[in-house]
């Protein structure tokens, strides 16, 4: 139990750790009702064959009842609480050698959803150490695949391992490798006792534990069974006629089952009641997160019975914290062969009884196990999995259908007072095929009172921003990146290429300044690293600029910018980087790396889309590193087009040799904005060694009108 006791205690932690790192963060304005006396808010699942959610719903479609009363819904909104998928890898070069550009990003686009919380929970007291290995190498793959902005915590049913949500995701990772099963079989503490003069010599008891929860429960048709299986060969002829209580009595056997069937089910119910306890606190110390919260539980499964008073903490506890519950149970192995418990004579001579009833006293406790964590998923609203092979897919679905819920406010019974429980059902009317998941408890929740809280400074909203990904849309921001390679350090430790990203940030000239800026980027182990301007006041009709460069290694990253004006307005924006250079032959190239020219000659670089104004001309570049240890031999040509957008025929075009500075070949070209009326542009640089195509690569720019 102190094992418990500490679970407890490290687990109510885990909303502070959350809610601290968003403090002061403004919040993406949702639809979202409170349950008061005239309205019930219910959330409900409503997915597809393939675990999508299903949207365009309308009250008429739903059917709730509140204790068994159908009830009008009033109000529904169908909320979006994440991407409905994981990272996909980067993209690569088409079957014709061109590779994708990188795209402009800019928080006036489809804004972007809020981090979220997943916590995993790994039922160790329901698992052996052989089983869920599967589970938790799948669990390590979906974690590697959510977006760097989402919180991962990690927990075990018995206590022994502990990650409060963190980004940092090695040490969730770590945990998940480390974990194990350390379920103890109820059975094995009611070994059959020596009866009869028989022994068994296997831990397997003569009543299973679905048995021995029937017969607590009261089955005394199940308590015969068991008897005249265990003592009597199966006849039951005796048994049937004489009173349990004097074969009890009066047969050492009969005594030992009794005996396996009561300490069978009480130490069952206890392994229940603390499994119960555990995901209830773990619920409830994720209802202070904000924004989406899911509780991934791996399990076996609990051996509920027809006892489920211990499971509604859990689905009240679900109700009142807003978390959603997905329950993976990996299916077990079929064991075609297994010929049941034998029954040796004291001395071990011979085999007085093979016990042929233990095979389906296996399978049927299977099924209660089973059973159980359905009926605990359904209570709680969630989605039941039930794993076989690639635990992937599965995964798959869980992201999914926590991508989107229905949030329903549903009229009260009458005379309805605050904290009232309701018992919920409910139903999608005139849909084929779809799965409908709604939490079976709803309760009417206190009202908030009012919390007096100093107002967070600029700068610890733009860091709030920064540290969590959240966007804000006060202020537009326009993004570009381009990655080429180190500019000062070649390869970085163990022979990688060391790369630099040039980002570039826009914001209108409609903007009041001056602004406080600050940037961030978040590798793939959560850690990040960030920075801050100012930027002065500028000259009317001028947007401003801003440009930095980051040094990056290979790999996945976030990259993350916020900015607030002179009236404290704040915009933020997250985007994903790829920082990763195309492959093109025996060379690793630049991305294409833009500029304008400005009436004076000066040179600007161009990371967004737009030529501002003033451009009196435009030059491409890119350059090509060796990617072997040495310089191929042989011409490299470049040729440069221009054309516009979704055409092929070039307004204008160049070829170049490459020129070799340093072991760095460069190509580059200068063309006139005369030819280019206003419209949408592409700039493709197609190399070539000699008379072998490598591939293309290409940038996307605009003319706007009045800007040539």
């Amino acid at each position: 139990m102190h094992r418990l006791l500490r679970v407890l205690g490290v687990m109510l932690g885990l909303a502070v750790t959350v809610s601290g790192a968003q403090q002061g963060a403004q919040q993406q304005e949702r639809p979202t009702f409170r349950g008061t006396v005239d309205l019930v808010t219910i959330d409900v699942t409503v997915l597809d064959s393939d675990s999508r959610p299903v949207p365009g719903l309308t009250a008429d479609d739903f059917e709730i009842k509140l204790d068994g009363r159908v009830q009008p819904v009033k109000i529904v909104s169908f909320v979006e609480l994440g991407p409905a998928e994981l990272a996909a890898p980067a993209a690569a070069a088409s079957a014709d050698g061109v590779f994708p550009e990188r795209p402009v990003f800019s928080n006036e686009s489809v804004p972007m959803p809020d981090p979220r919380v997943f916590v995993f929970l790994l039922d160790d007291l329901s698992m052996s150490p052989t089983r869920g290995r599967a589970l938790l190498h799948g669990a390590q793959r979906f974690v590697k695949g959510l977006p760097a902005r989402d919180y991962i915590g990690f927990a075990t049913s018995s206590g022994t391992h502990i990650v409060n949500p963190t980004l940092d995701r090695p040490v969730v990772l770590d945990a998940l490798s480390r974990a194990v099963g350390s379920a103890t079989d109820p059975r094995s503490f009611s070994p059959s006792e020596p009866a009869g003069g028989r022994n068994d010599g296997t831990p397997d008891s003569a009543v299973g534990v679905a048995q021995a929860l029937a017969i607590d429960h009261g089955d005394l048709g199940m308590l015969r069974d068991v008897i005249a299986m265990e003592c009597f060969n199966g006849d039951r002829s005796l048994v049937d006629s004489q009173n349990i209580s004097v074969l009890t009595g009066e047969n050492d056997c009969v005594t030992a089952v009794v005996r396996q069937a009561r300490r069978t089910a009480t130490f069952t119910k206890a392994i229940v009641a603390q499994q119960a306890s555990v995901l209830t606190s773990v619920i409830e110390s994720m209802s202070d997160a904000p924004g989406f919260k899911q509780l991934v539980v791996i399990t076996d499964g609990l051996a509920v019975g027809a006892e489920v008073a211990p499971l509604k903490p859990v689905a009240l506890a679900a109700a009142r914290a807003g978390v959603r519950i997905s329950v993976m149970v990996e299916e077990p192995d079929l064991n075609m062969g297994d010929e049941g418990r034998r029954v040796m004579a004291l001395d071990g001579s011979a085999t007085v009884q093979a016990d042929l009833g233990m095979p389906q006293r296996r399978r049927e406790d299977g099924k209660l196990l089973l059973d159980g964590a359905a009926t605990a998923t359904e209570m709680a609203g969630g989605q039941l999995y039930r794993i076989i092979g690639d635990p992937d897919p599965f995964f798959d679905r869980v992201i999914r259908a926590g991508s989107a819920v229905y949030r329903l406010g549903v009229q009260a019974l009458p005379e309805t007072s605050v904290g009232r429980e309701f018992e919920v059902e409910a139903k999608v009317k005139n849909r084929r095929g779809v799965t409908v998941a709604a939490n079976r408890i709803a309760v009417v929740p206190e009202p908030e009172a009012p919390k007096e809280i100093a107002p967070p400074t600029i700068d610890e909203q733009l860091a709030s921003a920064i540290r969590s990904g959240t966007p804000h849309f006060g202020v537009p921001i326009e993004l570009g990146t381009v990655i080429r390679r180190s500019q000062n350090v070649s390869t970085r430790p163990g022979g990688a290429m060391a790369l630099e990203v040039v980002v570039d940030v826009e914001i209108p000239a409609s903007i009041n300044g001056p602004l406080i800026t600050m940037y961030g980027l978040v590798d793939g182990s959560g850690q990040l690293t960030n920075g801050r301007r100012e930027l002065p006041a500028q000259p009317s009709g001028q947007p401003f600029t801003i440009s930095f460069v980051l040094p990056v290694a290979s790999g996945a990253y976030r990259l993350r910018f916020a900015a607030a004006d002179a009236e404290g307005n704040l915009g933020s924006i997250e985007v994903p980087l790829d920082a990763a250079l195309p492959t093109l032959g025996p060379f690793v190239s630049s991305d294409v790396l833009a500029a304008w020219v400005d009436e004076r000659g000066q040179a600007h670089p161009l990371t967004l889309e737009a030529l501002p104004a003033g451009t009196t001309s435009l030059i491409a570049s890119m350059e090509l590193y060796p990617a072997g240890e040495t310089t191929p031999a042989g011409d490299i040509f470049v040729a440069w087009t221009i054309s516009r957008a979704g055409e092929t025929e070039p307004v204008d075009e160049r070829e170049v040799v490459a020129q070799n500075m340093n072991g760095i070949q460069r190509a580059g070209a200068e063309f006139s904005t005369d030819l280019l009326e206003p419209g949408s542009y592409t700039i493709r640089a197609t190399v070539r060694l000699g008379e072998t195509v490598l591939g293309t690569l290409q940038k996307t720019f605009q003319v706007k009108p009045g800007v040539i």
